[in-house]
């Protein structure tokens, strides 16, 4: 099941619920961004699918990493793109590792998204 983007209800994108994964499983950009903290041990990784339309395949994830007990979330959007015009073939960009104050999975990704729609990070 999906969720719809809060911020613009009558369209996309969607993304699903925090999924919980295995933190090797995240991009190298945001294990780099706790690698070392103290707290390190303490995070939760999570990935989100989202989509464009419900009815399309997922056009990038969301991952998170969240430390509950300090309320220090950092996320990343990883995207599909064509590795060249025209191209069926894809390649992943990401954005930049972003820390949030935030408790859930799911708060973070709200405010990643808002974070992102409103200062127009580019991918």
């Amino acid at each position: 099941m999906t969720r719809r983007n809060p911020i613009l209800a009558e369209t996309g994108p969607y993304w699903t619920l925090p999924l919980p994964v295995y933190p090797l499983e995240l991009h190298p950009a945001l294990l780099h961004e706790i690698e070392g903290r103290e707290d390190s041990s303490a995070f939760e990784a999570y990935m989100l699918m989202i989509f464009d339309d419900v009815a399309s395949h997922p056009s990038g994830i969301m991952e998170i990493v969240v430390n509950p007990q300090t309320r220090c979330a950092c996320a990343l959007y990883e995207a599909k793109r064509p590795s060249r015009p025209l191209s069926r073939r894809f390649s992943n960009d990401a954005t930049k590792p972003l820390w949030l104050k935030a408790r859930t999975a799911q708060q973070a990704a709200n405010k990643f998204y808002r974070a992102i729609v409103e200062q127009a990070h580019e991918i």
